[in-house]
């Protein structure tokens, strides 16, 4: 019921959403893509307050669910409740630190408070995560023009038309032809997606997967299907897959080393190529530490890993590698 409301309103029909939603919360109270699903269609109709409610309930039910606090709070920006946007996006970026636009809000939310400095950090944190995100170079102009910047503020302001102008092209590009083709094929491919959770829910791995790679096979960036499939192959033995699968996610994240270093390194071990799996977490215990801004931490974990060389890896039970100690 929650993905025949999501399908409704993907086709535009929110009144039939709505309805789909509503059943699904009689039969189910704590699902908490009906909120979602309805705050949504109260915010579209301009109750702020009534979207407001139904994203409350939805934290009560999953505060841990991505979007459930920065939904509301780009609400509460718009009706001047900063303080409140703020301490909604702090939250937020605890379970979603790699959404730029979300710490581009949050730059919002202090310059609307006048704390420059900190909107600064949080513009400069968002073009960190996505570099190419036209949004934070706005902030920063905003801000260097408020602290009399004028040399920095037009720099900034030059680099966002520039992006924004390729975004505006790639845009034009995704909307060609009558039925907009392209957008279609992603709706499609999400709901392949929820489709695939839902068999896995009520144990049909097989459909499931068939699902996940119709998913994959649309959007050849989707990353949600390609996680669920990685696991799915990994969970059944089928490594070589899973690790081909994590291979796509680096591809298309390459920020996120847990993709890489931490999955693959894991499966490396299992299948005896310590090699490339001492490699692999000897990547991920340098980024942890550059990310946590321990750069002098992460040059002396990268030294020691080098010094320990291959013969230090250690695993569990199987045979004797002749190349590496137990």
């Amino acid at each position: 019921m929650a993905l025949m409301g999501k399908l409704h309103r993907w086709l535009g029909d929110s009144t039939e959403a709505a309805t789909w939603w509503q059943k699904c919360l009689e039969q189910n109270p704590a699902e908490v893509k009906a909120y979602l699903g309805l705050a949504r269609i109260a915010e579209m109709k301009g109750d702020s307050e009534k979207a407001l409610e139904l994203w409350r309930k939805a934290q009560e039910i999953n505060p841990a669910l991505p979007g459930v606090y920065g939904l509301p709070a780009e609400v509460l920006l718009k009706m001047g409740r900063t303080q409140e946007a703020a301490a909604a996006l702090e939250k937020e970026i605890q379970h979603s630190p790699r959404s730029s636009h979300y710490h581009f809000l949050l730059g919002q939310a202090y310059f609307q408070q006048r704390e420059h400095e900190k909107a600064a950090q949080c513009y400069q944190k968002a073009i960190e995560t996505e570099p190419e995100s036209s949004e934070p170079y706005y902030g920063l102009a905003s801000v260097c023009t408020r602290l009399g910047q004028t040399d920095k503020a037009r720099e900034y302001m030059e680099k966002f038309q520039g992006l924004r102008d390729r975004e505006e092209q790639a845009n034009e590009g995704l909307l060609r032809g009558p039925d907009e083709r392209p957008d279609i094929i992603l709706v499609l491919a999400w709901i392949h997606v929820d489709a695939g959770t839902f068999c896995a829910a009520h144990l049909r791995p097989k459909e499931a997967e068939g699902h996940w790679r119709r998913a994959a096979s649309l959007d050849p960036k989707d990353r949600p299907c390609r996680q669920a499939l990685a696991d799915l192959c990994r969970r059944s033995g089928r490594l070589p897959e899973a690790l081909e699968l994590c291979e796509q996610l680096r591809q298309i994240d390459p920020g996120n080393a847990a993709y890489y270093h931490g999955n693959m390194g894991s499966m490396l071990v299992r299948l005896r190529r310590l090699d490339a799996a001492e490699e692999a977490f000897r990547n991920l215990l340098g980024e942890a530490c550059r990310r946590n801004g321990d750069l002098d931490g992460a040059r002396e974990a990268l030294r020691r890993a080098l010094d320990a060389g291959p013969g230090n890896v250690k695993t569990k039970g199987g045979p004797k590698d002749p190349q590496h100690q137990e």
